[in-house]
């Protein structure tokens, strides 16, 4: 049987692929949030998660924190977070990771935080996972790459929570083990051992039914139209010149304003906002013809943005 501190050789954790960031050599030697802490920076447990780059993390790069821990019955809930460098005492969080085990029957919190404020909350029902509470010990493993943090508990693919922040400019994290909530009441569990390093995803981008959180941001925007097959553009007279003409020949699209075209440079597409659903259906029935046109995709930033209003209630720790 392996060790409550250690990890099992099912996890196939390389030592030579990574490195341990904490480990108890028994009991006594392990971490639990200080009663004495007053709020979740107070006492936290903290480490680096360096050389850290999202376009190597598929192939070889660092992308895989691995936790042995221990959450009683009776503990409420937990948390783990993971920021950039200049978090701010953690007013940034890119991954907020809190189950709770009493909340509307127990659930999965994931989120995301911005200059203090929290972000549009993932659930996922602690009864479609592996326990998490009242276990001898258990494995969580949370693996970043260039869609999301994906979380997997005991080998199971439990949630994601797809990227929030532009990670290309991020080449160092902050891991924290936060010793209270947000109101300043502790928490409950026990960390045996961390690792940090480089393991093949384990994430089937095709069985992502049934993940909670995964493809969150996969929906088309109402308004937003894009464009394809042009020909491209190589300097800013030619974007001017064709920005000048979608706005011409889309004008009655626009509504009073007009439509509103983005042309990236050495492109060969664009995308062209309509003033409402209507309008935009509109178009792409009256210019099919003389265009490759379809509904763009929606950016993530902006489902996220606009849900960030409508959950605030229903999105912070407690």
């Amino acid at each position: 049987e392996t060790p409550t501190h250690d990890f099992s050789k099912k996890f196939q954790i390389k030592t030579w692929e990574g490195k341990i960031l904490f480990a108890a050599q028994d009991e006594e030697s392990s971490w639990s949030p200080p009663l004495s802490a007053s709020n979740p920076n107070d006492e936290a447990l903290e480490f680096d998660l360096d050389s850290f780059d999202v376009e190597k993390a598929k192939k070889n790069g660092n992308n895989t924190v691995v936790i042995k821990y221990m959450a009683p019955h009776n503990s409420k809930r937990f948390s783990i977070n993971i920021s950039g460098g200049d978090h701010r005492q953690y007013d940034n969080i890119f991954f907020h990771f809190n189950p709770r085990h009493y909340e509307k029957g127990g659930q999965l919190v994931l989120n995301n935080k911005q200059e203090g404020m929290w972000g549009q909350a993932t659930n996922v029902p602690l009864s479609r996972m592996p326990r998490i509470f009242g276990q001898k010990a258990c494995t969580l493993m949370i693996q970043i790459h260039e869609e999301g943090y994906d979380v997997f508990v005991e080998e199971k693919h439990c949630a994601r929570l797809e990227h929030r922040n532009d990670m290309k400019k991020i080449d160092n994290l902050s891991l924290q083990f936060p010793a209270t909530d947000d109101r300043g009441k502790a928490e409950k569990w026990t960390v045996y051992k961390v690792w940090w390093g480089h393991k093949k995803l384990m994430a089937q981008e095709d069985r992502l039914t049934g993940v909670g959180g995964a493809n969150s941001f996969a929906g088309l925007h109402p308004k937003r139209l894009f464009i394809k097959g042009l020909k491209p553009v190589k300097n800013e007279s030619d974007i001017d010149l064709r920005r000048a003409n979608f706005e011409r020949f889309f004008r009655k699209y626009g509504g009073a304003r007009g439509v509103t075209v983005n042309i990236p440079a050495n492109s060969t597409f664009a995308f062209i906002e309509c003033d409402t659903e209507q309008l935009a259906d509109l178009a792409i029935d009256e210019m099919s013809d003389q265009y490759n046109i379809k509904r763009a995709r929606r950016k993530k930033h902006e489902t996220l943005k606009e849900g960030h209003t409508q959950s605030r209630d229903t999105s912070e720790w407690d």
